[in-house]
């Protein structure tokens, strides 16, 4: 009332908890009615989205989560709105330290900010998300109810220690609590602060030179991106890293699976001769020419060009592959015991489990190799295109189904050894060529 605010309670029930958690929802419903508050509360399968989406539970419980925050929001105007959510203090203690401990840049030291938005589905709103409590300590919190006597629930799995946030909160957090210093999560979020403060003035100025630095070439669907040497060299090493982060992001679309590593070599570029070329993920190349850096996800030597076929497979979705006249179709499927493979030139079976990245439907790139045999042999592409007899104007048209640069499926020819389903599979890659009247 004091803010002008009217309030609407979401709960996510995830269904992991039995009778527990079906308990803390009626508390919910029950704490609303009182307080006369509209409750809604989403019933969300996480256990089935870990299972589908090959995702760990908390990423799947927090996807839940905001899914169900913005469908609620997106019946107010977004200006107006905001998500409140209960982070404190101590969770921005656990996130910097998580963030720490598995490698991280300024920004995942920075915690755990108190505004920061989303979008929607569709991308058409952008809801605030507020955290009134992430200045107050679970500590103080916790005695302000025992104080006023309000009822409070802790979740079980809180406290034990499955996730590695809670061995980080149970062993660490609490032991430097109250053995090293008393005050020493204040002191974290007050250093977390310091270090967002740093993090948004290099990301505005970042964001200031890139403007100078890097110039678009939009002649295709991706475009391509020169990042000017003499330019980026006047600047300190810490900026040239994150224009160069910046440029993989704008032309891949995301920063996931982008690694100091890729930077770095994209880095190296720099003091190399003209034409020094390095590949890095989602089929991007850097390569160098004269004054320039150029990054982009097209190829333009006629042996590895992409030929313009890219896609990060989606399953259940048709892709049209103009080389072979067909649509090819990709599904996950679970291994039943005694289930024939299947045999033809049409439908090919590969264990799911043994891929390591980003399934691409593309063509052919430098590196690319696929194994030959069970005992692990590999050929490269190039020889394998040799030994097949296939002109070099036409390999760059050969689609390809690539886990990075091993190739699972040469279309029109053979699949690799290395996923062939064994009697270790759990789920099955299903990928089957359709003609259009299918």
């Amino acid at each position: 009332d004091e803010f002008g605010y009217n309030m609407d309670v979401v709960h996510v029930n995830h269904c992991l908890r039995g009778e527990e958690a079906d308990g803390d929802e009626e508390y919910v419903r029950r704490i609303c009615y009182e307080n006369s508050i509209r409750c809604t509360v989403f019933k969300k399968d996480i256990k089935g989205m870990v299972a589908e989406e090959k995702i760990t539970e908390e990423e799947a419980g927090r996807i839940a989560r905001y899914d169900s925050f913005k469908k609620i929001a997106s019946e107010y105007d977004s200006n107006k709105t905001a998500i409140a959510v209960a982070h404190n203090m101590n969770d921005t203690c656990e996130t910097m330290l998580f963030n720490l401990f598995r490698g991280t840049g300024l920004k995942g030291l920075a915690g755990i900010s108190a505004i920061n938005s989303i979008t929607s589905e569709e991308g058409l709103h952008s809801y605030r998300i507020i955290r009134p409590l992430v200045c107050v300590g679970r500590k103080e919190i916790e005695e302000f109810l025992l104080q006023e006597k309000i009822e409070f629930k802790t979740d079980r799995t809180n406290l034990e220690e499955d996730y590695t946030r809670n061995k980080i909160r149970h062993n660490i957090v609490s032991y430097a609590s109250n053995m090293i210093n008393n005050k020493a999560i204040s002191h974290m979020a007050l250093a977390a602060d310091k270090v967002r403060e740093a993090e948004e003035f290099i990301e505005e100025y970042t964001n200031l030179k890139f403007e100078k630095i890097v110039k678009a070439d939009g002649q295709n669907n991706i475009g391509t991106l020169f990042i000017d040497i003499n330019k980026i060299l006047d600047e300190k090493i810490i900026i040239q890293k994150r224009i160069i982060r910046k440029a993989l992001e704008i032309v891949s679309g995301k920063l996931k699976d982008i690694e100091e590593v890729h930077i770095d070599d994209v880095m190296s570029l720099i003091n190399k001769q003209t034409g020094r070329k390095v590949n890095l993920p989602y089929g991007m190349i850097a390569r160098r020419s004269y004054d320039n850096i150029e990054i982009n996800v097209y190829r333009t030597d006629s042996e590895s060009n992409l030929g313009g076929l890219y896609h990060e497979i989606e399953f259940d979705k048709n892709y049209y592959l103009e080389y072979v006249d067909s649509y090819v179709r990709f599904s996950l499927k679970k291994c039943k015991k005694n289930e024939i493979i299947p045999k033809n030139n049409y439908t090919k079976w590969f264990d799911y489990d043994k891929i390591y990245n980003v399934i691409l439907l593309r063509n052919c790139r430098e590196g690319d190799y696929i194994t030959i045999n069970t005992n692990g042999n590999k050929k490269s592409l190039k020889d394998y295109f040799k030994d097949c007899k296939i002109r070099i104007d036409d390999r760059c048209k050969v689609p390809l189904l690539a886990d990075g640069n091993q190739i699972m499926w040469i279309f029109g020819h053979r699949t690799s050894e290395a996923y062939r389903v064994d009697e270790y599979t759990e789920n099955i890659l299903e990928v089957t060529l359709l003609k259009q009247d299918e």
